[in-house]
């Protein structure tokens, strides 16, 4: 499939962190203020999970998609033994899956719940649609706590699922339009039906509809977020909390359009994860 080789002789860590922050700007942060060698590996995994999500873009040719769900599949499971899997990013996780046993088979799960997104187009209820942002970018959340080399406690893992749900579940509204040129409806149909969802997010119209609906699941995100009340001892939780408010800003912000919705990372958001950062 082609994947980012390392350039001969250039330090793994720069690297890292030059991807994530290209594919994944905004929680490439996290990585950034993480301590080493949680850094490096941390970066590895956001890195990871951007380079799944960009085997959307061959949505259009399903079994292409599915063949590189496939490679990465095989990818993670040679790493998993030792062995070299083909990408810097898996590489730079050869360590944290040589001593977790669990997390081969987490990130398997990761490429499980992306295919099947792939295969449906769509969510048909709210149900759907959360349990999607937990088995995602929730469960991408708690791994990243789990890199730590300072030892999060079950409790505090399951606080990074939340709050990854939530932070998900903004990033999947904000990305509808991406997914919506892709012929992948992310506003679950119980509120807006596919084809009209789809329509509006890539051609215009239906403003009103879609607007109500994003607004809707943006409440609950928000709610959620007020429901975890305040992070453990562990900064990373209350960054993560932070990366999820400044998402549902950008959506209040554009009126609850997400085609209005600007991508990226602000000055802002960076001073205000630096101030959690110190404080935790």
């Amino acid at each position: 499939m082609g994947p980012a080789r390392r350039p001969e002789g250039f330090p793994m860590l720069p690297l890292l962190i030059d991807r994530a922050r290209h594919a994944d700007p905004e929680r490439a942060l996290l990585a950034l203020l993480a301590p080493e060698p949680a850094r490096s590996a941390m970066a590895a995994l956001l890195w990871l999970n951007a380079e799944l999500v960009g085997a959307y873009r061959a949505a259009s040719e399903e079994m292409v998609a599915l063949v590189r769900f496939q490679w990465w599949r095989e990818a993670i499971e040679r790493a998993a033994r030792g062995a070299a899997s083909g990408h810097p990013a898996l590489d730079a996780l050869k360590a944290p899956l040589a001593t977790d046993a669990g997390l081969c088979s987490e990130l398997l799960a990761l490429i499980d719940a992306r295919e099947r997104l792939l295969l449906q187009r769509r969510f048909d209820d709210q149900k759907a649609f959360w349990s999607f942002a937990r088995a995602t970018s929730g469960r991408l959340h708690r791994l990243l706590l789990g890199l730590r080399q300072d030892g999060p406690a079950a409790g505090e893992l399951a606080w990074a699922e939340r709050l990854g749900t939530a932070y998900g579940v903004t990033g999947l509204l904000r990305s509808a339009p991406w997914y919506a040129r892709l012929g992948i409806a992310v506003v679950p149909e119980e509120l807006v039906a596919p084809v009209r969802s789809l329509r509006a997010l890539a051609a215009g119209g239906e403003e009103e509809a879609l607007c109500r609906a994003v607004a809707m699941l943006a409440a609950r995100a928000e709610a959620e977020l007020a429901a975890a009340g305040g992070a453990p001892r562990w900064g990373h939780l209350g960054a993560v909390r932070v990366l999820a408010r400044f998402s549902l800003a950008r959506l209040r912000q554009a009126g609850w359009d997400p085609r209005r919705s600007r991508p990226g990372p602000t000055a802002g958001l960076v001073l205000r994860l630096l101030v959690v950062h110190l404080a935790g």
